[in-house]
């Protein structure tokens, strides 16, 4: 059999609706691109998701450490305001709570 026989064998078996033939042949095979396009897709994605976090080298639950997710812009304080949001960080962290109380 020539390439363009096997071809056209192929898109025969998509074939489901005799009564429009081309219409049936051309959804089916859109679908079985779809479908091929979609699992190669996952079995890229499936190989990003082995990649280590890029927190997992901080072990120390106190440190507040990390990497930016947005680019970085600075903003000046006040002094009263620089001294309320190192209350409000003091406050609200685990390792402080027994001098709380």
């Amino acid at each position: 059999m020539y390439p363009f026989e096997r071809y056209m064998k192929k898109l025969k078996s998509y074939c489901k609706n005799r009564a429009r033939p081309e219409g049936c042949m051309s959804e089916c095979y859109i679908a079985d691109e779809c479908v091929r396009f979609c699992s190669r897709k996952l079995e890229q994605l499936t190989d990003m998701g082995d990649q280590e976090h890029r927190d997992n080298n901080i072990h120390n639950e106190t440190m507040l450490e990390g990497e930016p997710i947005s680019p970085v812009y600075t903003k000046m304080l006040s002094d009263d305001m620089l001294e309320k949001a190192y209350r409000c960080i003091l406050f609200n962290l685990k390792i402080v709570e027994p001098y709380l109380e």
